[in-house]
């Protein structure tokens, strides 16, 4: 069993031994990504298919809280607004677990560069104001919606 403080040393074996828990066939290719509050990989399995994998941080997140946010996202996909949910097991269930640490599996999808960003905000109804932040080696995008004419769906 993983204590609290043990969620900061994930390892590749217990990754990929969560992925077999719930039906994967991992490839032992695993790269860890950017994340503030949780653990987040990109993990490999079997067919050269790659998933978004988010580890929750113990006590910080409850179940419920986190299926809030998968609610949130399905409601969002529902109404037609470009946004990846969480895969779904045979019983519509989203969020899993491993040895006590609740984990959530995405499609894994490319980004967007900052020139395509600007672009699609140039079509919106909503003028923003595209502020492009240095931040050491990082750029950073800080946007503010102003005179917004029509209210979101």
């Amino acid at each position: 069993m993983l204590s609290e403080n043990s969620f900061q040393r994930l390892d590749p074996d217990f990754l990929l031994k969560s992925m077999e828990t719930i039906g994967f066939e991992p490839t032992g290719r695993c790269i860890p990504l950017n994340s503030v509050e949780n653990r987040v990989y990109d993990i490999e399995v079997e067919g050269n298919v790659r998933y978004v994998v988010k580890y929750y941080r113990p006590h910080r997140w409850t179940k419920d809280q986190i299926q809030e946010e998968h609610n949130f996202l399905d409601e969002l996909q529902a109404q037609e607004i470009p946004v990846l949910t969480p895969i779904k097991d045979e019983s519509n269930q989203s969020i899993f677990e491993y040895d006590n640490i609740l984990f959530a599996v995405w499609p894994l999808r490319t980004g967007r560069i900052i020139e395509e960003i600007a672009d699609w905000l140039k079509l919106t109804p909503w003028n923003w104001d595209i502020s492009p932040v240095l931040s050491g080696e990082d750029i950073k995008i800080q946007t503010l919606a102003t005179n917004v004419k029509h209210d979101l769906p």
